[in-house]
């Protein structure tokens, strides 16, 4: 909130005490996390290329004998398409299919996002213990048997949930651990691909954008409450 944004509180090095800080540096440097992911995010959205109208094994024979050896329609056509697709850029060259090092990149870019997750839902638990920061009690939310404090997102429904940390490091595990198999496949991928690389790209990438897209408010949650990061007011 932005009233303890100059708050002093006690800094670390290695979760052992250091220097005096304050609450808004502290939350100042988990966004300028996220500032680097949009960077690269955006980084990959302007450079991502379309594989576009290549052929079976992307050398475009087909295309240049329909069009009679007649190059500049063939190109034509595949800017054509890219348009159409809403491409601005085509991949100058290309196999059977476009090369697997775009997968590999863009899971490292989403797995960039899962680690900054993770990096502020740890210091959010780590700092909890020591009661300089807590995340509000849902209307409905109790703790266990053993532990009536906990804070619990298994005991109450998910549209009052109001404890995500645990949550959301978890989905940022798997987020970032995805970035592995692209990248495998992309190496392993010699001369041509196999039926497990088709496997692969059907999984893989996918998993990335599935477990970012739960960082995002939906309707009914109280994400505003939970990470004061997804609002406006930090």
């Amino acid at each position: 909130m932005p009233e303890h944004r100059d708050l002093p509180c006690l800094g670390f090095t290695h979760y052992q005490p250091a220097q005096l800080t304050t609450v808004g540096k502290r939350a100042t440097l988990w966004c300028y996390e996220f500032t680097l992911d949009l960077v690269e995010i955006e980084h990959r959205l302007d450079k991502l290329a379309f594989r576009s109208v290549k052929g079976t094994t992307g050398t475009q024979a087909s295309f240049l004998a329909l069009f009679d050896g007649d190059h500049a329609r063939v190109e034509s056509l595949e800017r054509m398409v890219a348009e159409k697709m809403g491409f601005a850029q085509i991949a100058p060259v290309s196999g059977q299919t476009y090369t697997r090092k775009v997968d590999a990149q863009v899971a490292g870019a989403l797995a960039g996002i899962g680690a900054t997750v993770h990096k502020i839902c740890n210091d959010i638990r780590l700092l909890s213990n020591l009661k300089e920061i807590e995340e509000p009690l849902g209307a409905s939310q109790v703790g266990s048997s053993a532990m009536p404090s906990w804070r619990s997102f298994f005991s109450y429904p998910a549209a009052a949930s109001k404890s995500m940390s645990s949550r959301w490091s978890a989905i940022s595990l798997s987020c970032s651990s995805v970035i592995a198999s692209p990248s495998v496949c992309c190496a392993s991928a010699s001369a041509s691909q196999s039926r497990r690389h088709v496997e692969n790209f059907r999984c893989a990438p996918k998993s990335s954008f599935i477990a970012v897209d739960a960082y995002r408010p939906h309707s009914g949650d109280s994400y505003s409450m939970c990470c004061p990061l997804m609002t406006s007011e930090v």
